[in-house]
């Protein structure tokens, strides 16, 4: 065996290794490589019946028979199998092995951590109150891309109903040329960014991409056609669908969870021969390691409920009006906040997905969740706004928005900059702060730019 491309590192569901490239006697393969101690882990995590393994081109272990323990994946194909121990040429007990631990902190350590320990305390808060805004604007900067290339898409169903000239057919839009300000007012537009705005927020970190792809293939346009009455179940059943989460009933032994899906099903059937939309499949999603609640399941399921918000109840107008005239920052991202609430049906209210009931009453969508997509997506998006219509108000107050914001949950990002920078010399006290710290960490440190830094400025300078 000889390895080509060794693949990059999944920390996510699914596969250790993605995109491997590996030669097997004279044939060479392409694809995903799974990592385990013994062979019988393959069975034991449920690999073989998990779509997401399909992929999978070599299965490593330490020890184990694969005429024992054959790995085969969901398709059927049997996978070749690597084993190790016999191959060592030491004793494992003599072998040098870095904890999983030791090497996540070797590899994302900053470089000036052990040198930024005199940084002043104002230095620091200066450079990430200005990183928090560098990170707003590209926020700002991919919602205006994304509508100026709905608008560009609306066009063009316009001119496809004139006559082209020889020379005019072959002319490819600029996607950032010139629009009216007209053009760009369109409501529809404007109420898909804050439906693939929220999507995405929906999507959590696992499962932001499909979220987002899910939102572009069934429109809010194309759902409007299709569910004209707003019911929600209708629009569960067609997200649902799309995302290629239905599962089998037959597949499934809680009753209620049989009846639901049957329903469900019921109503995809009826109708998707009229979604001409591309479908997700089960292996897009990540279901672990997630938390239960973040769930795309249950996610959809407030997806449907928040998807009628913004048709029926003019979600997208009501935001700028908070944003607008808003008496104090706190009442207003409070208010903000609250035009998130979701009631799903019953089912979402005992469910964590098909056949998994909690005996508790489960929100489906969290005051912390609502609030990262307050900070995420409708801040960024009231900016945008006042932007194309040049209304100061909005502009002024939802800056204000974002500099009072509370700080929303932390991560291993936050975590890494204030052990190895902040030193408990600034605490992170705000969404501000902590956006910044998110920047300084994604553009700056993980980029190599210390030279751009105002830290590594002072650290390194000869």
């Amino acid at each position: 065996m000889r390895i080509f491309e060794p693949g990059t590192h999944n920390e996510d569901g699914g596969p250790d290794f993605r995109n491997a490239k590996i030669r097997i006697g004279k044939t060479v393969f392409a694809g995903d490589v799974e990592i385990h101690r013994s062979i019988g882990e393959w069975l034991q995590h449920g690999h073989q019946s998990d779509p997401a393994y399909n992929g999978v081109i070599l299965h490593v272990v330490f020890e184990g028979s694969p005429l024992q323990f054959p790995t085969v994946v969901q398709s059927g194909r049997t996978v070749p199998v690597l084993v190790l121990r016999p191959l060592l040429l030491e004793p494992i007990e003599k072998l040098e092995i870095m904890t999983a631990q030791e090497a996540v902190h070797y590899q994302e350590a900053l470089r000036c951590a052990d040198l930024n320990t005199n940084v002043e305390s104002s230095i620091l808060r200066q450079w990430l109150a200005k990183l928090a805004l560098e990170r707003l604007e590209l926020k700002v900067r991919r919602f205006e891309e994304r509508l100026r290339e709905l608008a560009h898409q609306r066009q063009h169903v316009a001119d496809q109903r004139r006559p082209y000239g020889p020379s005019e057919q072959l002319e490819v839009p600029d996607l950032f040329s010139a629009l009216t300000q007209q053009q760009l007012s369109d409501r529809g537009m404007w109420d898909q960014l804050l439906y693939e705005g929220i999507m995405d927020g929906l999507g959590y970190s696992k499962n932001r991409e499909p979220f987002v792809k899910l939102a572009r293939n069934v429109s809010l346009k194309s759902m409007q056609s299709l569910n004209p009455s707003g019911d929600c179940l209708v629009s569960e059943a067609i997200l649902l669908g799309v995302a290629g989460l239905l599962p089998q009933v037959r597949a499934l032994h809680e009753p209620d969870s049989r009846e639901y899906v049957r329903t469900l099903r019921r109503c995809w059937r009826s109708m998707r021969k009229t979604v001409p939309c591309e479908r997700l499949h089960e292996a897009d999603w990540q279901f672990f390691p997630t938390r239960p609640v973040n769930f795309p399941t249950i996610r959809i399921g407030a997806a449907a409920v928040i998807l009628q918000k913004i048709l029926a109840e003019d979600l997208f107008r009501t935001i700028i009006q908070i944003v607008k005239s808003f008496a104090s920052p706190s009442k207003a991202i409070s208010m903000l906040v609250e035009t998130l609430t979701v009631v799903p049906g019953a089912f979402w209210r005992s469910h964590y997905h098909f056949d998994a009931s909690s005996k508790k009453t489960i929100n489906p969508l969290g005051r912390s969740r609502r609030s990262d997509i307050v900070a995420n997506a409708f801040i960024p998006l009231s900016l945008l706004y006042s932007r194309i219509f040049h209304d100061s108000p909005v502009r002024k107050n939802a800056l204000d928005l974002y500099d009072q914001f509370p700080p929303l949950s932390s991560n291993l990002i936050l975590r890494r900059i204030e052990q190895q920078l902040l030193r408990s010399k600034l605490s992170l006290s705000s969404m501000r702060l902590q956006q910044g710290a998110i920047q300084l960490w994604r553009s700056y440190c993980r980029e190599g730019r210390c030279a751009e830094c105002d830290v590594g400025k002072i650290v390194f300078k000869a």
